[in-house]
Formats: structure tokens, sequence, C-alpha cells
């Protein structure tokens, strides 16, 4: 079964590397890579050596989750309906402003802020599903990912439904 990529932080990459036994700065490429040029392709990784990005090929993928609806409204705000398995679905919305634009990914299904432009709010906050804890705390959120490849302007990211005290405390304590 093939690993993705796009789910491992830093360190579980570092990981992935060691126990593949390559050296840890494959990890810092890898990331370079998929965050910095936005590659999903291992035989496009130029300074990958040809046997790894082979290896990587066989045994990893770098998948961005699967958008159910993409949408742009006049204004040129743009959403996508993220599937996060489970039956649950997520918003992104890219808010275009003049000099840059405004990013908010939710992190879960059934978010409690209830934002007027999104839809995850208004999704049952007690049937909550996460995307992986390591992606969605670490900074490589799936989400987030596939939209900067798609927006690929400046952006001010902001995440909503992190995990905040007592925001989900009757869904987190019933059994």
């Amino acid at each position: 079964m093939s690993v993705n990529l796009l789910n491992l932080d830093a360190a579980q990459l570092a990981g992935f590397f060691a126990e593949a036994g390559e050296k840890p700065f494959r990890a810092k490429q890898l990331l370079r890579w998929m965050h910095q040029f936005g590659e999903a392709d291992f035989a496009k990784m130029s300074d990958l050596a040809k046997p790894l990005r082979e290896k990587l090929a066989a045994s990893a993928v770098i998948e961005p989750p699967r958008v159910v609806s993409d949408t742009t409204a006049a204004d040129g705000t743009r959403k996508w309906l993220i599937d996060v398995g489970k039956g649950n679905a997520v918003e992104t919305v890219f808010i275009p402003e003049t000099n840059r634009g405004t990013l908010c990914v939710s992190s879960q299904a059934g978010c409690a802020l209830d934002c007027k432009f999104c839809s995850t709010g208004k999704q049952d906050s007690t049937a909550i599903s996460a995307w992986p804890r390591s992606s969605a705390s670490s900074g490589s959120h799936p989400a987030l990912w596939r939209a900067m490849l798609v927006v690929r302007r400046r952006v001010a990211p902001r995440r909503r439904s992190v995990p905040r005290p007592k925001a989900n405390a009757s869904s987190a304590t019933s059994s």
C-alpha cells in the first residue's frame, strides 16, 4: 500500500526516508518540491536521484483530497468542497482582495464558527471528521496544498476549526 506523503509532517517524512535507508535531507528536498513548487510527480523532481524517484513512485504518492465541487462567484471568490471521508466534506474558500487574498481552510467537518461564506459550519458539529492529526497540525494541510496550487498568489491563510478548549466539549466527552 502506498503512503500518501502529503499526510506526513516534516518529522514523519524524515522518518519515512530513514526507514527507506535515505539521508534525512531528502525530506527537506521533497517538502520543497511539494510545497514550494507544488509538484506531485516524483519523475519531475530533478534534484532527487533517479533510483530514489523510482523507489518513491513504487512506495508512495502525493495525493490531495478529492474535490467534490469547485465554484467561482462573480466577485472572484472561489470555493472548493473537499471530501474528508466517512461521508463528510469541508469547504475551503479563497477570497480575493486587491493586493492579496485570504484563504480559509476548514480542518474538520462541523465547524462551530459558522462563517456566512462557508458551508462547513452548516454541518452537524457532533459528527466531526478531522483531517489526519499530523497533517492538520503540521501545516501540510491537504486542502491548503490543493488550494495554493490553484491560487498561486500571495494569500493570508486562515485556518478555521482548529480545536479550541471547550468548543467541542459535548462531542469530545460523549461516548
